[in-house]
């Protein structure tokens, strides 16, 4: 008889990520942004926060009402600056000041053009793992808003840039979406595509570069999981990561937990980092997952990837024992 592991209750998840629903709630409600580009600004920040800076969300949240709104601006541009190669040389292009201001110095349309590859492949781990389980009922409150707020408003005035991102478009831009859905779980929300895909409609239409990222559900669409069922049978040798940090930058394995059960859920069983001795780091560890259907998730089916953990590389792959 096939034992399942069991699944953290969404409700809890949804708690743990309160601050990230109640910026969203103000973007998509007090702001009045389109829902399904929100949840790719939200997506980006949190990707900020796990892989490259701390804080991100809760600085947001200090924010006052109008600095919000200009933050969600600029990271609009930044997710164009990620998927499309031109932007930055693009007359569309401007710095992205406010960011720099309120999240850090480091960040520019430069560092999103440099690293579009890791932050692609970031924010759309962060939609599929994260935002199809906690902002779900969020969205599905505020795309009736939405629509009506389409209806009445030809062209958009305060979202200028939403027509390349999705929701509200001008008149004569095309409609169609891009990628038919990766699973029925990822096509609500939509997300963000490289240039150069291949299109293909879908209801309700989209702006072309929204849908890559992946989305969310609404009630009555099907709730096929993305992760195959997970079972105790599998062998402990098929769900080991091997990860390895950089010398001079000590990775923690608080730190690493962290990390995977705010993107994957609950997908640890254990963690050993390498035994040192007092004041000494440890470069690598071996990290059991629940099932092997997570270390093809999280590697994408490559031989290695590379992460990182606020702010640290960690190199990741599957772990071969020796002869």
């Amino acid at each position: 008889m096939d034992h399942a592991y069991p699944e953290i209750p969404v409700e809890k998840l949804k708690l743990y990520h309160s601050m990230d629903r109640k910026l969203y709630s103000i973007l998509v409600f007090a702001l009045k942004r389109d829902p399904k580009v929100s949840v790719n600004m939200i997506a980006l920040w949190i990707w900020l926060e796990l892989d490259v800076l701390d804080a991100v969300v809760p600085n947001i949240l200090l924010s006052p009402l109008n600095s919000i709104n200009g933050l969600a601006d600029e990271a609009v541009a930044c997710l164009r600056c990620i998927t499309d190669t031109t932007y930055l040389s693009s007359s569309d292009a401007s710095e992205i000041s406010l960011s720099q201001s309120v999240l850090g110095e480091q960040l520019s349309l430069k560092f999103f053009h440099e690293n579009r590859a890791l932050a692609y492949r970031g924010v759309r781990m962060v939609v599929e793992n994260i935002c199809v389980k906690v902002l779900d009922d969020l969205m599905e409150m505020a795309m009736p808003r939405n629509t009506e707020r389409q209806m009445v408003m030809i062209p958009p005035v305060d979202e200028p840039m939403m027509p390349r991102f999705g929701g509200l478009r001008r008149t004569g831009e095309s409609s169609r979406s891009v990628v038919p859905p990766m699973d029925p779980m990822i096509s609500r929300f939509g997300g963000l595509r490289l240039t150069g895909e291949s299109s293909r409609s879908v209801v309700p239409p989209v702006d072309p570069m929204i849908q890559k990222f992946g989305g969310l559900k609404l009630t009555g669409e099907s709730s096929q999981s993305p992760v195959p069922p997970l079972h105790m049978e599998e062998p402990k040798e098929n769900r080991i990561l091997f990860a390895t940090f950089s010398r001079g930058y000590p990775v923690f394995e608080w730190e690493l937990r962290s990390y995977f059960y705010r993107v994957f859920g609950h997908c640890v069983e254990s963690i050993t980092m390498q035994p040192v001795k007092a004041n000494e780091q440890s470069l690598f560890a071996l990290i059991v997952l629940t099932s092997s259907a997570f270390v093809d998730l999280i590697l994408r089916g490559e031989e290695k990837a590379k992460f990182s953990v606020r702010g640290k590389q960690v190199w990741m792959r599957k772990y071969s024992p020796k002869a």
